[in-house]
């Protein structure tokens, strides 16, 4: 489905609850044209389960993969570093 929609990479996360205190978030960056994975990023979330918390997590989670990706896919580029 990424490859139709033209998507340099595809992201799969994961959300594990271990407690209504403890949360971890998962998240691998695939190339979409080779099928390898570029990064992976996992966070833990310690405290009580908050729209704050949530929003904290998804905020910090958005900025590792753009940066991850962001590097990878200009380095996928012709020109760009391999």
């Amino acid at each position: 489905m990424a490859k139709r929609a033209g998507a340099d990479v595809v992201l799969i996360g994961q959300v594990r609850t271990l407690s209504n205190l403890i949360t971890f978030l998962d998240v691998q960056v695939d190339d979409v044209r080779t099928g390898r994975v570029l990064h992976v990023i996992s966070m833990r979330a310690d405290g009580a389960d908050s729209n704050a918390m949530w929003r904290n997590i998804a905020r910090n989670m958005a900025g590792d993969v753009e940066r991850a990706t962001r590097a990878r896919v200009r380095s996928l580029k012709p020109g760009g570093d391999h």
